[in-house]
């Protein structure tokens, strides 16, 4: 887990106790949305307006993207 994420996107709809924040998976570099608190997983910003999260468990190796990943991936 990734502590004070500079990355923060939206409170977690679905605990509403923690940020969620953006972090990346060192093995693929594919970024995600990850609640802090409830480890709650999206792909999308959108996603986590909608309330779409990620519904299997997925083995990530978070780390923390830099911001040019970040505006890469829009």
């Amino acid at each position: 887990m990734i502590n004070n994420s500079n990355y923060h996107v939206a409170w977690c709809p679905f605990c509403n106790q923690g940020w969620v924040d953006i972090i990346k998976d060192s093995l693929t570099s594919k970024l995600f949305l990850l609640c802090a608190e409830c480890d709650t997983l999206w792909d999308d910003p959108i996603d986590v307006e909608l309330g779409n999260p990620i519904v299997s468990k997925m083995e990530i190796n978070m780390e923390e993207p830099i911001l040019k990943e970040i505006k890469d991936n829009g």
